[in-house]
């Protein structure tokens, strides 16, 4: 780039204000990271904290279900007996999801990377065919011809922020791809993620049957634990809605609908299984 070009915080590609300059400019072309960026410390809040939103809301229904489905097959269920049912598979249940979490993200990543190899090799053998569908992408979305021809021009002097631009964002960095933690090709993001739906589901799977034994002395230790956790469900679907900028009484009436749907279904079909 000459000495008319800049750069811009947005990631735009535009030109200088400088009306005698036509030089493109692009900020992702060279990237400025900070020393604290999440991506680098492998810490990543939103992602932990949806995490442990959604495992939280799928242990909430599945503990549900299973203590309403106990309690209709048998009223007089020994406390000790419903707590080692529910507790055991709860937790059984959560091992499998965290592990279902990690296995999916790495396949996910290995693909990812995959693809961007491909890319590549596409890139250095038709680098004039390659810039034209990226001009003809652009051109379609509404750029216009000249424009989309600068862009692309810079483009092309970054085969990875080209590589970007076509196939989707990726790190840029397949050098390390495969040197996630422990040599596993697994990012210390996913492993996080997957400790904190592991926490949050056993806990909230859990809680139905041990909110029950605490009313066990009441007539009614079912309406009750009911009654908390579609309190509790509530909670947690205006949390979710946070993520989406949504309406959150509209989402926690919604996770209402489903914990109390689920409950339904359980203790109508256990009711038909085990009269």
């Amino acid at each position: 780039m000459n000495e008319n070009s800049r750069l811009v915080g947005n990631g735009d590609i535009g030109y200088d204000s400088d009306e005698e300059s036509t030089t493109p400019y692009c900020a992702r072309c060279l990237p400025q990271h900070d020393e604290d960026d999440e991506s680098l410390t492998g810490f990543d809040p939103l992602s932990i904290h949806k995490a442990t939103c959604y495992g939280s809301i799928d242990g909430t229904i599945t503990g549900f279900g299973i203590l309403t489905s106990l309690i209709s097959s048998s009223s007089s269920f020994p406390l000790r007996l419903l707590l080692s049912i529910t507790i055991s598979c709860c937790i059984a249940d959560s091992c499998c999801m965290s592990l279902g979490q990690i296995l999916s993200s790495k396949q996910i990543k290995r693909s990812t990377g995959e693809t961007r190899k491909e890319a590549k090799w596409h890139l250095e053998r038709n680098m004039e065919s390659t810039k034209s569908r990226l001009q003809s992408s652009y051109i379609g979305k509404g750029v216009s011809e000249y424009d989309s021809k600068k862009i692309v021009e810079v483009l092309s002097k970054y085969p990875e922020v080209f590589v970007d631009a076509w196939v989707g964002e990726g790190d840029g960095d397949e050098e390390n791809e495969e040197e996630g933690c422990l040599n596993t090709g697994i990012s210390p993001v996913i492993l996080k993620e997957s400790y904190a739906m592991f926490i949050s589901f056993s806990f909230f799977s859990c809680l139905p049957t041990l909110i029950y034994s605490l009313f066990t002395f009441t007539p009614y230790p079912f309406t009750f634990t009911t009654v908390i956790m579609l309190g509790i469900g509530f909670g947690l679907g205006m949390w979710k809605s946070a993520f989406f900028n949504g309406d959150g009484i509209r989402m926690g009436v919604e996770t209402v609908g489903i914990v109390g749907g689920c409950g339904v279904v359980a203790w109508g079909l256990a009711s038909l299984i085990a009269p």
